[in-house]
């Protein structure tokens, strides 16, 4: 029985599909101490990828600080562009014992929560509402994520990774100051994250095209145990789609002409004969969504790039069955 509503030129194709693997979220105000904190513990950070995002300020309210028993409650102000909201939530933080005091001098956009036997916690307003044990219903579409800008770091051998850059960098800067300027009531993060990438060769079913297998491609994928694609060239990939999906307000380049054959990057792909690259990103875990002036907020990403447009060929990230 035919499961495929029609019948394809080749019984075999190839994709890739890119994925957010791993990603952590700074505030733009703890780079520099996550980069001191690395060389104090000899440690690396092995992102190769980041994104620029903002979303509302977000305050404490230190006169609200609560201890019962075991769990603290706080109260934040969340900036809106008519007036700040209040939401109350509570906490639990197993490494706190016994009495628990807090500390924050204005504007309150970072605390200290010292138990009587001097363990600490150091926090920021919006980092512990990401972390909140009670949902915030409505309050969360004030918490999402806006992409402003995306860019990678990845040098000829592999040996930069994203904090090298974001720290001095222009577009990151310019950010800051329009944020100063423009939107007082913003915050900036950076979004460090790591892609993984999926190589899938699949084949149909003999009577389900009517040409012949791509043995070429075939023979490529199992020599080389996949594609015989470069870390660079996936990371040139996974920059293009992520521009090219969120059309971010502060980047130019890949906006319209991704993917084109004229880009050197891409150049390996056309000849492999690839029919298809994916981009996937979930944020569910930290219950926020990602979204842009183009794209609606989604905690779940998804976006396929046809690399052929050739009639008769089957894209595995649009089959209908």
């Amino acid at each position: 029985m035919t499961i495929f509503k029609e019948k394809y030129q080749l019984g075999s194709e190839g994709f890739l599909l890119s994925f957010l693997d791993r990603f952590q979220i700074l505030h733009s105000g703890d780079i520099k101490d996550y980069v001191r904190e690395l060389k104090e513990n000899n440690s690396t950070d092995d992102s190769n990828i980041y994104l620029i995002l903002r979303r509302p300020r977000v305050t404490l309210i230190p006169e609200s600080f609560k201890q019962n028993d075991d769990h603290l409650s706080l109260a934040f102000e969340i900036w809106d562009t008519n007036e700040p909201l209040q939401l109350t939530s509570m906490f639990n933080f197993p490494v706190l014992k016994g009495k628990v005091k807090i500390e924050s001098k204005f504007p309150y956009n970072k605390f200290k929560l010292i138990d009587e036997h001097g363990n600490t916690i150091t926090s920021r307003p919006a980092s512990m509402l990401d972390h909140s044990e009670q949902g915030i219903g409505e309050f969360q579409k004030l918490l999402d994520y806006e992409v402003l800008y995306v860019g990678q770091a990845f040098g000829t051998d592999g040996n930069r990774n994203s904090l090298d850059r974001i720290i001095k960098h222009e577009t990151l800067q310019e950010i800051l100051n329009d944020g100063l300027n423009e939107h007082p009531d913003k915050e900036i993060f950076v979004l460090l994250g790591n892609f993984s990438r999926k190589q899938i060769l699949m084949s149909l079913p003999y009577s389900e095209f009517n040409g012949k297998f791509n043995e070429e491609l075939e023979r490529h994928f199992f020599e080389n145990s996949g594609f015989k694609i470069s870390e660079k060239q996936h990371i040139n990939l996974t920059e293009g789609m992520l521009i090219r999906y969120f059309q971010p307000f502060y980047n130019e380049k890949f906006k319209k002409n991704f993917p084109s054959k004229l880009h050197a990057s891409y150049s390996e792909l056309y000849k492999l004969n690839l029919r298809a690259i994916a981009l996937e990103i979930n944020s569910d875990h930290i219950n926020t969504n990602l979204y842009s002036e183009k794209i609606g907020r989604k905690s779940a990403h998804f976006q396929n790039f046809g690399l052929t447009k050739k009639n008769g060929r089957f894209n595995i990230f649009e089959l209908k069955m």
